[in-house]
């Protein structure tokens, strides 16, 4: 990537994650604080994680570490912030980018939140017994499959 798209990039990512808010003042914001809030969702291996010493490292902390790069010069200007619901975003107004730990349903559409561009696909899967003698999905047909609602 040329270096003079990156700013454009930047500030597309801090628009889609801002929750509406222009993001020219979040960026103004950002660069006045001099570092990055970043969301976290710590515990999720690869993704998020704290060592003994407090050092996050991770999917969600490599993006974070890139924006605060882009805005304030440093992949260390940067507090870690615990978001893992989307009531804690919403109640802070200090946090600037959250990375895949909220996720975009349609039950999330039109809450005041823009999400950004999809980085991490996940999918689902039925433990059954073994006792049905299930090979597919096409054999649940009849069963009752309950889910947890997030």
């Amino acid at each position: 990537m040329r270096r003079s798209a990156l700013p454009f990039l930047v500030a597309a990512l801090l628009a889609a994650s801002c929750g509406g808010r222009a993001s020219s003042s979040r960026l103004s914001r950002i660069q006045q604080r001099g570092f990055l809030v970043c969301g976290v969702s710590p515990g999720i291996a690869g993704f998020a994680q704290v060592d003994r010493n407090g050092h996050h490292t991770g999917f969600d902390i490599d993006l974070c570490r890139a924006v605060a790069a882009a805005i304030v010069g440093s992949a260390d200007r940067i507090r870690y912030e615990p978001v893992v619901t989307l009531d804690l975003l919403r109640r802070s107004s200090d946090i600037d980018l959250v990375s895949r730990r909220l996720t975009w349903s349609l039950r999330r559409e039109g809450m005041g939140v823009l999400f950004g561009p999809v980085t991490f696909y996940d999918g689902q899967g039925f433990l059954v017994s073994g006792r049905l003698r299930v090979a597919g999905v096409a054999g649940l047909a009849g069963v009752t499959i309950f889910v947890a609602e997030n």
